[in-house]
């Protein structure tokens, strides 16, 4: 089974998402070139939004959803508006991220996983992309990764 999370990074998602809204040109070879000016793993990446349905390829053309979050110079906006798409995926995305959130435990006010090194090492990837969407934090001394408070009603829908 392919780690779609591999070399995922929260800035890629956002730039690739910036160039597929600014974009009048809908050519794959066209996006591709734009989104190198400033960002690696173009293929990962493409395949990541394709999987959570924000982007569609069509005859060598991107097709973007209307769920592709709007253009934004903010990461702080694109994270809130990445999130929710995130924890809403089918599929393979969702299968993988569900592998990784099932061993958190809800403890009164908090929630929570502590994890062994084979655990970290195993999640690293999903577990790097939900740090930078500020979802979890860590505390390394005690490996223990934590849903941040305000997504504590999230995470329970989820």
């Amino acid at each position: 089974m392919k780690n779609l999370f591999e070399n995922i990074k929260l800035s890629q998602l956002q730039t690739l998402c910036n160039v597929l809204v600014e974009s009048d040109i809908r050519q794959e070879s066209y996006i591709k070139s734009k989104y190198a000016e400033s960002a690696l793993w173009f293929e990962n990446t493409l395949s990541f939004l394709q999987e959570l349905q924000v982007v569609s390829k069509s005859s060598g053309k991107l097709i973007t959803s209307k769920n592709i979050p709007n253009n934004s110079n903010s990461l702080s906006d694109f994270k809130k508006q990445f999130l929710p798409i995130l924890l809403s995926a089918n599929g393979e995305v969702a299968k993988q991220l569900k592998s990784f959130l099932v061993n958190f435990q809800l403890q009164t006010d908090k929630i929570y996983f502590t994890t062994t090194q084979l655990e970290k090492i195993k999640y690293s990837t999903i577990r790097n992309l939900l740090l930078e969407l500020e979802f979890i934090t860590a505390n390394s001394k005690q490996n223990i990764y934590v849903v941040k408070t305000d997504y504590n009603e999230l995470f329970i829908q989820y």
